[in-house]
């Protein structure tokens, strides 16, 4: 095999691993798993909770796809935490909620201002 086709297949399967990642991240109850995973590990019943008690199968697959994707993993005690990646997409998910929250802010008192002219 050549150097040019070893290179080329590690960037379709680098590519694939991109696509399966933004797959999982988009589904369902992901993001707030992850946003919910931020502040430490917990154990399965207490982010059930915190996730407004979505069902426990629902709960069941997102976590097993988001190990697929390295994550999350399951700690020695039987709860639940982000991994360094995790952590690392967290903080992208903390980003886009920010500037969310801060075009929202600046359309709402656009909004305000142009009402009162």
């Amino acid at each position: 095999m050549s150097g040019v086709k070893r290179l080329a297949d590690l960037v379709a399967q680098d590519r694939s691993a991109q696509l399966k990642l933004l797959d999982v991240i988009g589904r369902r109850w992901a993001p707030r798993v992850l946003w919910e995973l931020r502040g430490g590990a917990l154990g399965f019943a207490e982010l059930r909770i915190r996730c407004d008690s979505m069902s426990t199968s629902v709960l069941s697959a997102r976590l097993r796809e988001l190990v697929d994707v390295d994550l999350v993993v399951v700690d020695d005690f039987g709860s639940w935490e982000l991994t360094d990646r995790g952590l690392a997409v967290g903080t992208a998910l903390d980003a886009a909620t920010n500037t969310a929250l801060d075009a929202a802010t600046n359309t709402a008192l656009d909004a305000a201002t142009n009402t009162a002219l």
